[in-house]
């Protein structure tokens, strides 16, 4: 057992002969008042790792503690029903009853646990007004926003005093400029209200707003655990890249030197930081942002393939060495060839 709010160990879950979730031999700890954000691309199993949690899929293998207290444990024959895991869970659809005034849509959790009418009132009322939604109270769904119904499906999980909070991609159906806004209520709302929460999402953007660590997960596997900062100072996995929509090239080390190598991706050179050890003429992966590529000297020749104006910054799609690279600029570029360097990229020899 653990102090945390959520300790989970060993956890595997099978669909047929489809492993959805592998965390044989790991284990994962969730911190009172932490936010933990799951990401992770389409099919990863980060909604069945919460599901699991959540007491709505039943793992194969593993134990999972909420609070201190035992909900699943396949070597002890537990599996507590959601209804006694003392959770809150947020769905991707906010699934609010349409028929129900929002009154009664909050209040349904609590009427289902018979709980006494002042105490239902009592708990309707003050959860409504630290969302700003107390207004709201006698509409139906359909006569709310997308960013209204939102709050109204947070009251109904967090007006239960859950131990642990499940939001399963809550934020996604708003449209974009709602979104950035629900980003910075939704964190300060959670914060301010002490929960312990896990937040599944594909976004990063929304991951790096909202968590206090973060876990990348891909083909049922954790792969990394990490405050934001931790996770983008060491991007040295094609998964996290490819979210992060760093540059993936790969290459063979031509040089070690004391704090970098050099990389050969065939017709240039690029300096690199090492996340791993690495041999010369060995064969390695190579990440970099975008916006780490500047424009107008150095050493490697670009061919500048496509310009788009997103209005903040140029993307440019540029080839280098017959592989093609993102770059984000400032710069309006005229000409097709072009002087550039990578001010800073990582190397790794994992190929995962």
């Amino acid at each position: 057992m653990c102090m945390s709010i959520l300790y989970v160990s060993d956890l595997v879950k099978r669909f047929g002969s489809v492993v959805a979730l592998n965390m044989d031999g790991r284990s994962l700890s969730v911190e009172k008042g932490e936010i933990f954000v799951v990401i992770g691309p389409s099919g990863s199993g980060k909604t069945t790792f919460l599901r699991c949690i959540a007491g709505l899929e039943t793992p194969n293998k593993g134990e999972i503690v909420i609070g201190g207290k035992e909900v699943f444990s396949y070597s002890k024959n537990i599996n507590l029903p959601p209804e006694k895991r003392s959770i809150g869970y947020v769905p991707q659809t906010w699934g609010l009853w349409p028929h129900m005034k929002v009154w009664d849509n909050i209040a349904f959790g609590l009427k289902i646990r018979k709980m006494p009418r002042e105490e239902i009132a009592w708990r309707v009322r003050s959860v409504a007004k630290s969302l700003k939604i107390d207004h709201l109270l006698d509409r139906y769904p359909w006569q709310l926003s997308g960013g209204q119904q939102q709050r109204v499906s947070l009251a109904r999980a967090i007006v239960l005093e859950p131990s642990l909070l499940l939001l399963d991609e809550p934020i996604s159906n708003l449209d974009a400029a709602l979104r950035d806004e629900a980003r910075i209520w939704l964190r300060e709302t959670i914060k301010n209200l002490k929960i312990t929460s896990i937040y599944v999402t594909h976004d990063i953007r929304e991951a790096f707003a909202l968590g206090d660590r973060i876990a990348l997960i891909s083909d049922g596997l954790f792969r990394k655990v990490g405050t934001p900062s931790e996770i983008y100072r060491s991007v040295d996995d094609p998964v996290l890249a490819s979210l992060l929509k760093f540059n993936i090239m790969k290459g063979r080390i031509a040089g070690i030197y004391r704090d970098s190598v050099e990389v050969d991706i065939g017709g240039a050179t690029i300096k690199c930081t090492a996340s791993s050890n690495l041999k010369e003429g060995a064969e390695a992966i190579i990440y970099f942002s975008p916006r780490d590529v500047v424009i107008g000297d150095g050493d490697l020749e670009l061919d500048v393939i496509s310009i788009t104006f997103l209005g903040e910054y140029y993307e440019v799609m540029a080839e280098i060495s017959g592989k093609m690279i993102r770059i984000y600029t400032d710069r309006d570029l005229a000409r097709r060839r072009v002087k550039a360097r990578i001010e800073s990229c990582t190397a790794s020899n994992v190929f995962t």
